[in-house]
């Protein structure tokens, strides 16, 4: 049975984080399955796969000698960890004794804030990309950082690709792009969005591209044939996660709701026929998911405002 098939067929959670804050961010570790997590309170926390949670204070200072307060995170191999507060960005390594810099970037233009943030899955290449209204980073492994800049149609939404090849970003207009991560050139252009892209994802062999607006559409687009398939049904995604499989893929929606997307089941139905499994966190309200991650073994954990990081196991 697919992965997919299996978490359609079974869902348990539990509330392992409790805790008051109104934003986390959730990552997680390629290599050891560890979720990382951006705490208030200038911290990072961890949650290791047999679910015990641990949390790290940084006393990571800007250049004006304000503490950082990360919003994005993201787990790369090994120990280290790709953090932001949207207009710096720190890698840090996680030893025993806290957390240490490795480097630092100035991402984004002066005063300006990021609205998205995006890592290859595999972290091989460190392919990162940072989404800035009207501008579009991507920095490579050697420090390098190529920009395009479009003030008309700003860029919303980011996807690296598992391999690191292809950076997807969504436009202010509902226009999806696939480029080149060496040199931002658009190759690939997809329309089926009515407003800007929230949630964007590879499949792990790179074939499919999904998208989710701000309008609650969701478009499954195939790079080989070029066809579209729309997702009905769906809520305001927050999050899309592919199965390790590629046997389909979960989107995570505001409203506490999570859906399944088995591959076989939406190519063998039309639209209409098309019933999309759900999973609702109705005891765990009455406030919004805001933050989501899935591990390679079907483990998922999402982050519900003022409540905390409720783990889901599928399957």
């Amino acid at each position: 049975m697919t992965l997919i098939k299996q978490a359609i067929a079974k869902q348990e959670a539990k509330l392992i984080m409790p805790t008051e804050a109104q934003f986390i961010d959730l990552s997680r570790n390629p290599d050891s399955g560890t979720v990382v997590c951006a705490l208030e309170g200038n911290e990072v926390g961890f949650i290791d796969p047999s679910l015990a949670v641990a949390t790290k204070t940084h006393g990571i200072v800007d250049k004006y000698g304000d503490a950082l307060e990360f919003k994005k995170i993201q787990g790369l191999a090994g120990n280290m960890i790709l953090a932001t507060n949207l207009q710096v960005a720190k890698l840090l390594r996680a030893g025993e004794s806290g957390l240490v810099v490795e480097k630092s970037w100035d991402l984004l233009s002066e005063k300006s804030t990021a609205n998205a943030l995006g890592v290859n899955a595999d972290s091989k290449g460190n392919v990162k990309a940072v989404s800035e209204v009207d501008y579009l980073h991507v920095l490579a492994a050697d420090g390098t950082k190529k920009t395009v800049h479009d003030p008309d149609n700003y860029f919303w939404g980011i996807a690296v690709s598992p391999s690191g090849k292809y950076v997807a970003n969504g436009r202010k207009d509902g226009t999806v792009e696939v480029r080149d991560s060496g040199n931002l050139q658009a190759n690939e252009r997809y329309e089926g969005l009515t407003a800007e892209a929230l949630a964007l994802a590879f499949s792990p062999d790179e074939r499919y591209l999904v998208a989710a607006d701000d309008r609650a559409a969701c478009v499954l687009w195939d790079r080989q044939t070029k066809k579209a398939v729309i997702i009905p049904g769906c809520s305001k995604i927050i999050g899309i996660f592919w199965m390790s499989d590629g046997s389909g893929f979960i989107s995570v929606c505001l409203p506490r709701e999570v859906n399944f997307i088995d591959l076989e089941d939406l190519y063998s139905r039309n639209s209409q026929e098309f019933c999309l499994p759900a999973f609702h966190l109705d005891p765990y309200g009455p406030l919004y998911i805001q933050s989501a991650v899935l591990r390679d073994d079907a483990n998922l954990f999402v982050f519900v405002e003022k409540c905390g990081v409720v783990h889901i196991k599928l399957g």
